[in-house]
Order: structure tokens, then sequence, then C-alpha cells
């Protein structure tokens, strides 16, 4: 995903979301966060759009009672 723009990356980030939320029971698994934000050590730097729309999905809940769960793992 590295290859993508910011606004990219974001709308596939948001199309998985999306999908997964057609399904009654559904698990994404998120894997190496700091790639995924851009996350730089030298100067505290990332991706505030990619991070924004990971935090605004991961809070979000489903109004017709559909199950979603996540698993996020750092390098």
């Amino acid at each position: 995903m590295n290859c993508l723009n910011e606004s990219s990356k974001c709308a596939r980030i948001s199309k998985v979301f999306e999908d997964a939320y057609k399904s009654q029971l559904s698990l994404i698994i998120l894997d190496d966060i700091e790639r995924m934000i851009d996350y730089s050590s030298i100067g505290q730097r990332f991706s505030i759009l990619t991070f924004q729309t990971l935090l605004s999905l991961l809070k979000k809940t489903s109004s017709k009672g559909l199950s979603l769960q996540c698993i996020c793992s750092l390098c």
C-alpha cells in the first residue's frame, strides 16, 4: 500500500471496512499499522489523513447489528 497516495490509500481502507459490513460477521486484520500510516520515528511524523480514516472506521458501530472484529498489529 506504500505506492498509493494518501487519498487512494484511505479510499482502499474505507472499501475494506465497507465490504466487511456487508457480512453478518467479519474480521479485518490490520498488519503493520506504522507502515500503513507512513510513520517515521524521526520527527514523529505520520499521515494524518490515513490515521484519521483508520480511527473513524475503528470507532464506527453498525446500525444493523452486524458484528465486525478488528485485529491490529504493530511491527
